[in-house]
């Protein structure tokens, strides 16, 4: 049986760190979006910062705010210039 991991999102300007629950297995992917659960349509970004597998935690550090389309071309910009041949970090 695989485990779900727990991702602490945390840094976010005017918003709590948060701990939730993955809604899939597997391995953390390293950038991840959340929109916010208050509205206006806006999203946070969010990078990997690391992991602890013996516990199952992702920890995420915030990286922007902002309309969900610009915080995931802003998330993908990111992982391109640190994962430039798609390996990983």
């Amino acid at each position: 049986m695989q485990q779900r991991w727990v991702y602490k999102l945390r840094d976010c300007p005017d918003r709590e760190d948060v701990e939730t629950l993955s809604k899939q297995t597997g391995r953390p992917r390293h950038v991840l979006a959340r929109r916010r659960k208050d509205g206006d349509g806006l999203a946070d970004g969010y990078v990997l910062q690391w992991i602890d597998a013996q516990v199952h935690t992702a920890v995420y550090s915030w990286i922007q705010s902002g309309d969900p389309q610009q915080v995931t071309d802003d998330l993908l910009q990111f992982l391109t210039e640190a994962c430039p041949d798609g390996g990983t970090r």
